[in-house]
């Protein structure tokens, strides 16, 4: 009988040790989370925050506890001080928690430094049914970047058919160029040098290839593709759109252009170039 109650104290003894050590392990697991983990009481108020907490809001354990739930919780993050100004949109959540027990939903926040980003919030109603306390168990996840990509790829399925439209356009446009310049190429060889038609049909083929790039171009944008790169005059892109210019601006608007000797080459897209200095010119009060 001693032997047993020996045993038994022995038992006894071990047991806050035990608990101690479940406790240490919990406190180190939640701790060592990657996600954000804080617990508030009924009224928002924020009792508990993990190191990933302080990570994710910018927010230190003490300035959570003061602020509460409202200091992250958001639906305008574009401010920095709208996170204590909409108090609603934090109990908000609260009063949903408490009367069914689980919120989970993507939620706009605000960080300490006014950036807005979205969470994946998932709150847990937590009674003691001892003291009748209420608690919420609360965790969140950064999906900012994931929402931003979804947005993009959402935007890219609505394109798709205007994509599919402008290719169909630029092919069928293409093809009417290649005719063009065709005739124009064919006048060419047929006139004389010192033929004074000879001129305009160079103007027509000189118009033809620049149409042709604008079209290569339109095609890139469409697949998603960058523009082709390759070494350009400055001086020689400027003279060449100039070309243009009198008949876009009209007759009334006197074009002086003073181009420098020392100006080296570039990488760049010669039509991009052209479509810049065209749309500065039309613009041009």
């Amino acid at each position: 009988m001693a032997t047993k109650t020996q045993e038994l104290e022995t038992v006894q003894d071990f047991a806050p040790d035990r608990t101690a050590q479940a406790l240490l392990n919990l406190r180190c697991a939640v701790d060592h989370c990657h996600d954000a983990i804080f617990i508030t009481d009924s009224a928002g108020k924020i009792e508990f925050v993990n190191a990933a907490f302080e990570v994710l809001t910018g927010h230190t354990a003490q300035e959570a506890k003061v602020g509460g739930l409202d200091l992250i919780i958001n639906s305008n993050p574009d401010s920095k001080n709208e996170g204590y100004s909409l108090a609603n949109s934090g109990k908000s959540l609260l009063v949903e928690v408490l009367e069914k027990g689980i919120y989970h939903r993507t939620t706009r926040a605000v960080r300490k430094d006014g950036r807005g980003i979205e969470l994946d919030l998932a709150m847990t109603l937590v009674r003691d049914y001892r003291t009748r306390m209420a608690s919420v168990v609360c965790t969140a996840r950064d999906i900012t970047d994931e929402s931003e990509i979804q947005a993009e790829l959402r935007d890219a399925r609505r394109m798709d058919p205007i994509g599919t439209v402008a290719s169909g356009v630029a092919h069928d446009f293409n093809n009417l160029l290649m005719v063009i310049s065709a005739y124009a190429e064919l006048g060419l060889q047929t006139l004389h040098c010192d033929h004074p038609l000879r001129r305009n049909l160079q103007e027509i083929l000189s118009a033809s290839q620049r149409a042709a790039d604008l079209t290569r171009q339109l095609l890139a944008s469409v697949r998603g593709q960058m523009p082709g790169l390759h070494s350009v005059n400055l001086n020689s892109v400027v003279e060449d759109t100039c070309r243009l210019l009198p008949s876009v601006i009209g007759e009334d608007v006197e074009l002086c252009v003073s181009l420098a000797k020392d100006v080296g080459c570039i990488r760049a897209d010669s039509g991009e170039m052209e479509r810049v200095l065209l749309n500065l010119a039309v613009n041009a009060p």
